[in-house]
């Protein structure tokens, strides 16, 4: 049997995750009623993170290259 990890992550009230797919980074938020997830543009947990920064950082393809544009752009916020 087949588990489904959202309702998994639910059951233990895991208030977030993330799912990187294709060059992008989608955050699952617990809801209130701590059933179900839904996207969210924005981390609970790191509110200030930009997530498009974080999306072209990992995609770089040397470690110094993304760690250097990562701290630009925390230095920018």
């Amino acid at each position: 049997e087949a588990i489904n990890k959202q309702t998994f992550y639910a059951k233990f009230d895991v208030p977030e995750f993330w799912i990187w797919d294709d060059g992008i980074i989608a955050i699952h938020l617990l809801n209130a009623d701590g059933e179900a997830y839904e996207i969210s543009e924005r981390s609970r947990i790191f509110p200030d993170l930009d997530i498009s920064l974080m999306e072209r950082c990992c995609q770089m393809t040397f470690v110094n290259e993304a760690d250097a544009e990562f701290r630009k752009g925390l230095d920018a916020s």
